[in-house]
């Protein structure tokens, strides 16, 4: 049924998602209505997530701005344009978070009751995760702050609370990940995709944190179970394609467009992979977890966006497909 690939991307699309396929008999349409119904509240929602990537801009730009041999002054420039960015991004995360709030849960005659369920964890994530990117630029401001008035204190102070707000914000997408992926049954695609970022943020977390135990073989795992999870992804995939091409033209067309959309997020996964075991080999040459943090986690950040940028893409093509 056309709901079952909706709920797959519901549970996933906080912040990110990924499709599984959809039985080719068309609902009826009264259950079409409330499919079409849900693919519009989670378009409004999608669209506060895509506007929320201005925070994650601001954290990796605080990271690429320390260069330890540029001068001050080129540092101070790079950390002022990281400020301003961070504070007009706040402003931004009340907007987003009054949004979110004045959000009612999905309500529609005849609409499945999971959807009224998902549709209130979604937004308590999706609140919590504003009210957490929010915080860590309020600490990257003070940190900004105390580096321009070499106020060594207070980053003596600050530099762990940064460490302990991205550490909680990295483990929090894992436990929320971790609990969507249950409810996707593993014969659905999304399954997979979940496993496979639950696995980037593993390792995100393992290169970023003091005191890991074997710093390299904790990243090494996690690129091996995000290895693992795309080609098992990549399977289900291929079936997925197999199973469009049963389908009526158009709605042929666009699943298929959404299989595309999919192998996209497994080529990033690919990226993610690369990226863990170039980090897995740095720890293991006594990288420290600060410098890990300034040479992976922008990268990692970038692809994090083009998840999102990749759910939004996923949204649209659904929403096609009820209309």
């Amino acid at each position: 049924m056309l709901k079952r690939w909706l709920l797959a991307l519901v549970v996933a699309c906080a912040p990110i998602s990924s499709p599984a396929y959809a039985d080719p008999s068309p609902p009826a349409a009264a259950e079409m209505d409330a499919h079409r119904a849900f693919a519009d509240w989670l378009t409004r929602l999608t669209s506060v997530l895509d506007r929320a990537g201005a925070a994650n801009e601001a954290f990796n730009g605080f990271f690429a701005g320390y260069d330890p041999n540029a001068s001050r002054d080129v540092q101070l420039q790079s950390f002022r344009r990281v400020r301003e960015h961070a504070g007009g991004a706040r402003q931004l995360m009340s907007q987003l978070g009054a949004e979110v709030d004045a959000m009612a849960p999905f309500s529609y005659p005849g609409a499945p009751s999971e959807y009224d369920v998902l549709s209130r964890t979604i937004l308590s994530d999706t609140s919590q995760y504003i009210r957490n990117m929010d915080g860590v630029l309020d600490l990257i401001i003070q940190a900004v702050d105390a580096i321009e008035h070499q106020d060594n204190a207070a980053l003596r102070r600050l530099g762990p609370q940064l460490v302990r707000s991205a550490g909680l914000l990295v483990q929090g997408q894992i436990v929320m990940l971790r609990a969507r992926q249950q409810i996707v049954p593993s014969g659905e695609s999304s399954h997979h995709s979940l496993g496979a970022m639950v696995a980037m943020y593993e390792g995100m977390y393992a290169m970023i944190m003091p005191n890991v135990g074997n710093r390299s073989e904790a990243i090494n795992a996690a690129a091996r179970s995000a290895e693992g999870w795309g080609r098992s992804g990549r399977a289900r995939l291929a079936l997925t394609r197999t199973e469009a091409a049963a389908m009526p033209a158009r709605r042929r067309d666009i699943w298929l467009q959404m299989c595309d959309l999919e192998e996209t997020f497994f080529a990033e996964n690919d990226r993610v992979v690369a990226l863990l075991q170039s980090a897995a080999r740095d720890a293991a040459a006594g990288v420290s977890e600060g410098d890990l943090n300034i040479r992976y986690t922008p990268q990692i950040s970038q692809i994090e966006t083009r998840y999102q940028e990749i759910n939004s893409q996923q949204v649209a093509l659904f929403s096609q497909l009820t209309r």
